[in-house]
């Protein structure tokens, strides 16, 4: 059954994980692209300017197709991939979870450090709060003035989102609507004469 709905967290969760001296700082965001996911490394880089090595992974869009790991500097697959199967596994996406290492001295091992890694992800997330977000589709629809009242009682009827509205020699009105019911109300629009609209993308 088709599904527009997606599991992600509201707001930062934090948690921190200690192993034979090393100290494992955890963070969670949410986050809607890989530009969201630089200003948060950024920012943690900045705050931990003196930690070891800043891990990271995230999971982004709706069928979970965007999905990038960092072992910055530990070795490979000992940290960023331990932190995506993490996420994975909990079902989430639009999903960056951080693990910055303060070394303590003793080396773990490979095992050590997959173990570390992998609990601090665990337990950042199991102190998030899920929230399932649905996945809308972004149009414009431009019309003559002359059935401005009727776009826009059929937009209100469908429970679109009205964006921004530009009045110009035509009627420019960007709308938001839940993916499931979009195509329902666009074929609804297109029998009101002279109308266009165009997709513009989704979130």
């Amino acid at each position: 059954m088709f599904s527009d709905t997606y599991l992600t967290i509201a707001s930062l969760a934090e948690s921190s994980f200690h192993d034979r001296g090393s100290k494992f700082l955890g963070y969670a965001f949410p986050v809607k692209n890989e530009g969201g996911v630089r200003e948060h490394l950024q920012q943690l880089r900045k705050q931990h300017h003196d930690a070891t090595h800043v891990c990271h992974a995230y999971v982004l869009g709706a069928t979970k197709n965007i999905a990038y790991a960092s072992d910055d500097g530990e070795p490979n697959n000992t940290a960023g991939k331990p932190i995506q199967r993490v996420i994975m596994r909990s079902g989430l996406t639009n999903v960056a979870v951080f693990v910055v290492r303060y070394y303590g001295g003793t080396q773990l091992g490979i095992p050590g450090l997959i173990n570390a890694y992998n609990t601090c992800a665990t337990d950042t997330l199991k102190t998030a709060k899920t929230i399932e977000k649905t996945l809308e589709e972004t149009y414009l629809a431009i019309s003559s003035y002359q059935h401005e009242n009727e776009v826009f009682k059929l937009l209100k009827q469908e429970g679109a989102s009205i964006g921004q509205i530009l009045k110009q020699e035509e009627l420019h009105i960007t709308f938001a609507i839940r993916r499931s019911k979009a195509d329902q109300l666009c074929n609804q629009l297109l029998k009101i004469p002279q109308l266009l609209v165009t997709f513009v993308g989704s979130m």
